[in-house]
């Protein structure tokens, strides 16, 4: 549809220039690669920066990467950790999610469902996208948080976690406006970011609207 690209199965939107997530449900963009015609044949570009996704039959990362990331929550905030954090870290992530039923991992809908999906029903709709992304995931409910000692203990669980950082991901939602102004601009993931970094850098006020993790 014009300069976007529409999922038939969810509903989510995408530039087609950049292949940014405009809408989800789906928050993770789509791959980019540069590309000519040479004698008729099409000639692909893959760039020498190889993110860690692609990276996880050929490394350990116990023995590259000691640290331990743990990220507490299911939502799309989570999500987006997830999808920053994989591009450069390649260390041990964690994710211990706090519903019944994590909303990113909600995948089976997809197979269940006809039509788009509302934004609280499904943010992810790649079943191996954990699996790629080397996330474990510890179920059971946190018990004590020491942020001295840098542990978790988890109901369940003999000994407790050890992490590095702890990134809590729960609470508050996003909402966008009924309606869409062109000065109005909505943190999303790292490529929106540097997108209103740049009209910042041109505005003279700037009102923030919000209570998540985006906002701070």
């Amino acid at each position: 549809m014009g300069e976007k690209l529409a999922c038939p199965g969810c509903g989510a939107n995408y530039d087609i220039k950049s292949g940014h997530s405009e809408s989800g449900p789906n928050l993770r963009n789509l791959s980019t690669f540069s590309v000519k015609v040479r004698k008729g044949e099409l000639e692909l570009t893959v760039p020498e920066h190889i993110p860690a996704f692609a990276k996880k039959k050929f490394l350990k990362r116990e023995t590259i990467d000691p640290r331990v990331f743990v990220i507490l929550g299911d939502n799309e905030t989570s999500l987006a950790a997830i999808d920053a954090l994989r591009s450069c870290f390649t260390g041990r992530i964690i994710v211990i999610p706090t519903g019944k039923y994590g909303s990113f991992e909600n995948t089976d809908i997809m197979r269940r469902q006809i039509g788009p999906l509302s934004k609280n029903q499904c943010f992810l709709v790649e079943d191996d996208y954990l699996d790629r992304a080397n996330i474990d995931i510890i179920r059971g409910r946190v018990n004590e948080i020491n942020i001295e000692d840098r542990t978790i203990k988890v109901k369940g669980m003999r000994k407790p976690i050890k992490f590095e950082k702890l990134l809590v991901a729960w609470g508050a939602e996003k909402e966008k406006l009924q309606s869409s102004y062109p000065n109005v601009h909505y943190i999303e993931d790292r490529f929106s970011h540097a997108k209103v970094h740049n009209q910042l850098i041109k505005s003279k006020r700037v009102v923030v609207i919000g209570n998540t993790f985006e906002t701070l």
